[in-house]
């Protein structure tokens, strides 16, 4: 369970830059003091992160770190994989943007990972709509 709290605290740094501890605490649903342990762990193990008191401050990474990690456990790849694009969200004008998203995704992944997303994706085909029921029209938002 560590090693999962370790890695989303890594890519929330990474994605969203400079966090409070506090607000790491309540997105990782942990305790402040949790958050100061984990980055001392993460630090320790060649993390290059860093820590600003006072207004304004907070816990960020090196603005030239990078890491090739995307979190993803082999299910929660297989899950995301299934995702298809619903026509209610084709509808709302966000289908475009769902699919270069899912491509970016596939695009970060290792080449295993690719390799049984792709397999996953060619297999399973969720069909939303029921049996010998006419389609009702979905209302937008």
């Amino acid at each position: 369970m560590r090693a999962d709290r370790l890695l989303s605290l890594l890519m929330l740094l990474e994605t969203r830059g400079k966090m409070t501890a506090r607000h790491l605490a309540e997105e990782l649903e942990v305790s402040e003091r949790t958050i100061y342990r984990d980055i001392v762990a993460l630090n320790t193990s060649g993390v290059p992160i860093y820590t600003e008191d006072g207004p304004g401050g907070g816990i960020s990474l090196v603005e030239s770190y990078s890491t090739d990690l995307t979190g993803l456990n082999s299910e929660e790849v297989r899950a995301l994989a299934m995702l298809n694009i619903p026509e209610p969200l084709v509808k709302l004008g966000v289908g475009r943007e769902l699919k270069a998203a899912m491509l970016k995704l596939s695009a970060a992944l290792p080449i295993t990972s690719r390799e049984n997303e792709t397999r996953t994706r060619q297999r399973i085909h969720l069909d939303a709509s029921w049996w010998f029921e006419p389609e009702e029209p979905v209302p937008h938002i």
